[in-house]
């Protein structure tokens, strides 16, 4: 996680790597545990950005206009 000072409100990046579907539910947790100690550590105020690979997958459906023909469809078993 790194911090930026700035104004009105400091950002907060926070950069990860989630496990796949490949991994137990207990690395997944303790990933999900990892993320959420990382978040309590921004204020309140601050502007929050997770970012990095997180292992989506994607399908081949529209969903209105917001995801595109690359957005929606077959989904892992962790849904």
């Amino acid at each position: 996680m790194v911090r930026l000072n700035g104004r009105p409100f400091d950002i907060c990046l926070i950069q990860c790597y989630a496990p796949t579907a490949d991994n137990t539910d207990d690395e997944v947790d303790k990933f999900y545990d990892l993320l959420n100690r990382a978040i309590k550590q921004c204020n309140s105020q601050d502007i929050r950005i997770a970012m990095g690979d997180l292992n989506g997958k994607v399908g081949r459906e529209r969903d209105g206009r917001a995801v595109g023909p690359v957005g929606l469809g077959q989904r892992s078993e962790r849904g």
